[in-house]
């Protein structure tokens, strides 16, 4: 295990650099944290580890076997802080390998969902969608312009590691969106208050869910490729669901629609 002692070690820069979407992006790596996330990772994805960093004190064992026999360092706890944003931090990262963007969604005629994010801004509620979306059999997500870095550390965290394998397209406007979407045979359907109530709604065999920004609600330009929309039914006492929550309703119904894979 190399010991590193100054900020300006070179791996040091890369991990605090990847908080940020252009680090993200410069590097083509992202950052996880804590042993279990990193051993779940390592065993789904071999290889995607880069390096592992180690705050002093940790005790060994805490470390993925997995990873004994790759590049980890070992950095005392004042420049350790300095990568970690968490309060209370297990002294564990990785800097792993981005997942290469695929193009546009697979074309067929059987049944399939897709989840698209259309400037939702809050990394946990970011994350909750991502890991929803895995959890219910959703193929892929779409990220249009507005929506917050789905490889920071918070959104990684809240979605369990699941952005390093569900495949994500990132970076999209509203026009190239529409265009995967309709190449691949998907009708996108808006996740609204105002929508027909999803339970006794008609859902298309390959179905897009267009979740909008917590603050504002689908942008123009995602309102104008949905062909129609979804809700989650409610009482008059509350004025809205949280983005997250009524996402997550809609993909559990939705997915319990669909054929599950075995």
């Amino acid at each position: 295990m190399e010991r590193i002692e100054s900020p300006d070690n070179r791996s040091v820069r890369r991990a605090v650099e990847l908080s940020t979407p252009r680090g993200v992006d410069k590097h083509g790596a992202f950052l996880v944290e804590g042993p279990r996330f990193i051993r779940d990772l390592a065993v789904r994805n071999p290889g995607i580890v880069l390096e592992v960093l180690v705050c002093e004190g940790v005790d060994s064992p805490d470390i993925p076997p997995l990873l004994e026999g790759g590049r980890t360092l070992l950095l005392p706890e004042k420049i350790f802080r300095l990568v970690s944003d968490t309060v209370h931090s297990q002294g564990l990262a990785a800097v792993c390998r981005l997942p290469v963007q695929p193009a546009g969604l697979e074309a067929g005629g059987d049944p399939s969902t897709v989840l698209v994010l259309d400037g939702i801004a809050d990394p946990g509620n970011a994350g909750t969608l991502l890991r929803c979306a895995a959890a219910f059999g959703f193929a892929a997500v779409l990220s249009l312009s507005g929506t917050c870095n789905l490889y920071s550390p918070k959104v990684t965290r809240a979605a369990a590691g699941v952005n390093a394998w569900l495949p994500v397209i990132r970076g999209l406007d509203a026009g190239r969106a529409a265009s995967i979407l309709t190449d691949a045979g998907y009708t996108a359907l808006a996740a609204e208050k105002r929508g027909r109530p999803v339970y006794s709604a008609s859902i298309p065999e390959r179905c897009a869910l267009v979740v909008g920004s917590e603050a504002h609600g689908l942008s123009a330009g995602a309102s104008a490729f949905c062909r129609g929309a979804l809700s989650v039914p409610q009482t008059e006492d509350v004025e809205s669901l949280n983005a997250a929550v009524a996402g997550a309703v809609l993909m559990s119904w939705i997915g319990s629609r669909r054929p599950r894979k075995s």
